[in-house]
């Protein structure tokens, strides 16, 4: 990847074939003229760079040579063939978009040391957000983030640009995924600032997220009022559209303490599915154990644990579903209700391995923290340690941070049986990864 001011190109050419300056003048130019533009002191003409492109052809033809020279080339300036290399990358990352397996962190590093020597500023904001598209694709959140901010900030700022309206929505969502869900709330109505004329279906991205970050928040009644506006304005609503709106009505009323309202939509929900939406029915029937485990309704959670289970273990694409994590989270904590706590230790743990799969923090750090409790309670030491290990992986893969609370109780507990060598490599490799 080598950019060269045409004086650059005369030069390089000259040297590599041993041509001297007065050679490619041909008796038309003066060697002053050709040192100067070879010097970056005069810009070279259409002119000149046909009459130097004819004379170092022919020079190459008499001594056998081969080849061949053009003025387009010569005459491509710094700035054209900078763009054109941004292009290239542009193509690239748009044909790995998807690619969920490729590791491009070789490419992005020569496109990062491109960027800063080249000044390309109408490819910068589209190179970063494709970028930004891979990463948040391989579920990287972190890295993405990074990428859509530098996209953000070099976009050209104008109002009612399509472009940035996207970018701001994408921004919004990987901060859900990061769990910083006031900054989520900022990027989406800074989206809706910057272009009030938007397509519905873009429109409802941006507002269903804002309703994921007030829930979050626990603001319910700002998350309903949300929910509500979507239901009453937007008029091409799918149907699945209106069943994921419902999905947040629930977890909203539940957690408003509105169980029997939760759970009359529950069951409204589960008639409108067909028998072979295992995904989503597996989805209500988890919002129905919730419900039942935070009633202590031990008879219903028993039973809807087993009809769990059992759908669970009959889905072949759980592994794949976006909901496994909570899925597994929730029979894990039906489970500690009613007194089971291998089966709870053993869903925690496939919990931990779906958020890890799926880069869900927020239920990762509960699962993490209920399966530790249960482990210190039982004071079961080999599971503790492999708890351990599993935290140190999820510390190098930069998953969690080492601030959560799972860790400093699990330093309580070594230090509490006075194990000052789990304490001393726990914090050593904390320390390392930081570094």
């Amino acid at each position: 990847m080598e950019i060269l001011s045409p004086g650059q190109k005369i030069r390089k050419i000259r040297k590599e074939f041993k041509i001297s300056q007065k050679e490619i003048t041909g008796g038309e130019i003066t060697r002053e003229l050709i040192s100067i533009i070879e010097n970056n002191k005069s810009a070279l003409t259409p002119a000149v760079a046909q009459i130097i492109t004819d004379n170092i052809n022919k020079i190459c033809k008499e001594k056998n040579i081969n080849f061949n020279l053009s003025a387009e080339y010569l005459l491509e300036d710094i700035n054209v063939q900078s763009n054109k290399i941004a292009d290239n990358f542009i193509e690239f990352l748009c044909n790995n978009e998807n690619n969920l397996s490729k590791d491009i962190s070789e490419d992005i590093k020569e496109i990062e040391l491109f960027m800063a020597k080249y000044d390309v500023p109408e490819k910068k904001m589209i190179i970063y957000e494709k970028i930004g598209d891979i990463l948040r694709n391989q579920k990287e959140f972190n890295r993405s983030y990074i990428y859509y901010i530098k996209a953000y900030e070099n976009h050209n700022r104008l109002f009612n640009d399509i472009r940035l309206f996207k970018l701001l929505q994408k921004i919004g969502n990987t901060c859900i995924h990061l769990c910083k869900y006031t900054e989520a709330l900022d990027f989406n109505n800074l989206a809706l600032v910057y272009n009030d004329n938007v397509p519905e279906e873009l429109k409802y991205k941006v507002l269903y997220n804002n309703i994921l970050a007030y829930m979050y928040l626990k603001k319910y009644d700002k998350a309903l009022i949300e929910l509500e506006h979507i239901k009453t304005t937007f008029k091409n609503l799918t149907k699945e559209n209106v069943f994921k709106l419902n999905i947040l009505k629930v977890n909203c009323m539940r957690h408003k303490n509105f169980y029997s309202d939760a759970f009359k939509l529950n069951e409204y929900l589960l008639k409108t599915l067909d028998d072979n939406d295992t995904e989503n029915i597996i989805l209500v029937m988890a919002n129905i154990l919730d419900i039942y485990t935070v009633l202590k309704d031990t008879h219903n959670v028993k039973l809807y644990i087993d009809k769990l289970i059992y759908l669970v273990n009959n889905y072949n694409d759980i592994e794949k579903s976006y909901h496994s994590p909570n899925t597994y989270n929730q029979i894990a904590l039906s489970c500690s209700l009613i007194n089971n706590t291998d089966l709870s230790i053993e869903y925690y743990k496939k919990s931990i391995m779906a958020c890890k799969y799926h880069r869900n923090i927020d239920i990762l750090l509960k699962s993490l923290n209920e399966l530790l409790t249960i482990l210190v309670k039982e004071r079961n030491l080999s599971e503790i340690n492999f708890f351990k290990n599993d935290v140190l992986e999820l510390l190098s893969l930069h998953i969690i941070e080492a601030n959560i609370t799972p860790i400093f109780k699990l330093l309580d507990f070594y230090n509490d049986i006075n194990d000052n060598e789990n304490v001393g490599s726990l914090l050593k490799f904390i320390l390392d990864n930081r570094k």
